[in-house]
């Protein structure tokens, strides 16, 4: 009993102070009344676990349909980031999204891109998928070869709803540039120093508030879960967002308490 009161009591000290790290404005690619978890939809998951990562042309909006309750996009590949080719076609469902109050979302579905636009998406093409941070261990570990997602009756999926597209010039393209330097730090390269930089250079952001909120998340992610080696490099850095070290230092001692992390 007094093992599962620490856990339930470090779970909510890391919620609590991951709660109120990002001081920014709201991610306004999300409807106003849904609550969203920001800290599982970031730039850095998106780029080390999504299928299908592309700039892409939507060439056909559908609506509801046998097999799609709330309808579809088609869209065709413009510069493929990863995953897929230039011109190939992909189907991306229209998913409902449950609201805090286990309801579904019922307003506009305006969240979703328009038809003959130009938008990055990522795409999932299984449901459900495992998003966890990386350990010490997968970033020591080579890069896996890229497979190319082909469309089949398998149909692609947003991961957590309007996180996962936004249209090409949204927050003056940065968030599409981060989107492809992460990838490539992660699934080309396998770089966690270069990846930390990433995170590091963008809090705060003013200029793309997405940016910010996904950074903050993705250093504490990195951090949480770094060697003490790795800490100790990120904590020495004299670039190293003074916000964020009072915060890092005593999430990471709540949430290490009893755990090995070995190098």
């Amino acid at each position: 009993m007094k093992k599962i009161i620490t856990i339930l009591a470090s779970i909510a000290c890391f919620s609590l102070v991951f709660s109120v790290v990002y001081q920014g404005p709201r991610d306004t690619s999300m409807p106003p009344d849904l609550h969203y978890t920001p800290h599982t939809s970031t730039l850095g998951r998106h780029a080390r676990y999504m299928d299908v990562i592309a700039l892409a042309d939507v060439i056909e909006d559908n609506g509801p349909s046998p097999g799609y309750e709330v309808g579809s996009i088609k869209v065709r590949v413009v510069n493929p980031v990863y995953g897929c080719t230039n011109g190939q076609e992909y189907v991306v469902t229209k998913e409902r999204y449950w609201l805090f109050q286990n309801d579904y979302y019922k307003g506009p579905f305006n969240f979703y891109p328009t038809n003959n636009s130009r938008i990055v998406f990522t795409g999932v093409m299984k449901f459900p998928k495992e998003i966890d941070p990386w350990r010490v261990l997968t970033w020591k570990t080579p890069a896996e070869p890229e497979e190319i997602m082909v469309q089949t009756n398998n149909p692609c999926h947003f991961y957590e709803f309007s996180r996962s597209w936004w249209y090409e010039d949204y927050q003056g393209g940065l968030p599409y540039a981060q989107l492809t330097n992460l990838v490539r730090v992660t699934r080309f390269e396998r770089n966690w120093t270069n990846y930390y930089y990433l995170c590091r250079d963008n809090i705060p952001n003013s200029s793309s508030p997405r940016l910010w909120q996904d950074a903050d998340f993705d250093l504490g992610d990195l951090m949480l879960y770094a060697s003490d080696s790795q800490f100790e490099f990120m904590m020495n850095d004299p670039l190293f967002p003074d916000e964020c070290k009072e915060w890092q230092i005593i999430v990471r001692d709540q949430f290490r308490a009893g755990r090995e992390f070995p190098d």
